[in-house]
């Protein structure tokens, strides 16, 4: 066996009552490719804890310690909120929301795609 029958640590089994009530979404820890299962927990729309899901046949519960910081990813107050942008033929830079930024990325990878996708047979 692989992982323990229960891998939760002590710490993890004292904060369930914070997460009762919360709901449970199933999700793959960002950080490389082995794809280890996590459950976030949401609670009035908010990300209130992260933990390895143990239904997960590769990681079975556990994660690794970049894994297990998945939840300061989201929530550190010192996360980057915002990005500089330097407009085509502009000379000064502006502060923009990161959201913002995500938007732009994908609609010029989408009108890219749009534009030069060929599908092969």
């Amino acid at each position: 066996m692989l992982a323990p029958e229960r891998p939760f640590s002590r710490e993890s089994v004292e904060k369930k009552p914070r997460i009762r009530g919360a709901q449970v979404k199933h999700s793959i820890c960002p950080y490389c490719a082995v794809g280890c299962g996590q459950l976030a927990y949401v609670k009035d729309g908010k990300l209130i804890d992260v933990e390895g899901d143990p239904e997960s046949p590769i990681s079975r519960g556990t994660l690794c310690p970049k894994g297990a910081a998945t939840y300061q990813l989201a929530v550190n107050p010192l996360r980057t909120t915002h990005v500089m942008y330097r407009a085509p033929y502009s000379d000064h830079w502006e502060r923009k929301p990161l959201d913002w930024a995500m938007e732009q990325i994908a609609q010029r990878i989408k009108r890219t795609r749009d534009e030069n996708f060929t599908e092969k047979l």
